[in-house]
């Protein structure tokens, strides 16, 4: 998942830099924050592991409506940006 279109452009000039940069790095599906896996929380959902920024009410709020931040998380439905370009 890319935030804007510069972000996809970057990443093509040298994809394994930032694989290597982003490879312990989780997303959390509920605010879309970027976390250090040691620094996440999980839970556990449809029998797969679903990590979190480490603030309680992210998780919270996800249970309330699970398939609706896979599907946005999944790039299913769009994700309003703070950024105007995105």
């Amino acid at each position: 998942m890319f935030c804007c279109q510069g972000c996809v452009d970057l990443f093509i000039t040298d994809p394994g830099k930032y694989l290597q940069e982003t490879k312990d790095m989780i997303v959390c599906p509920t605010c879309l924050a970027e976390k250090p896996l040691d620094r996440s929380a999980g839970l556990s959902w449809n029998g797969q592991d679903v990590r979190f920024c480490r603030c309680p009410f992210c998780s919270e709020e996800f249970q309330k409506k699970p398939q609706y931040y896979i599907d946005r998380y999944e790039g299913k439905i769009p994700v309003e940006s703070v950024l105007s370009h995105c």
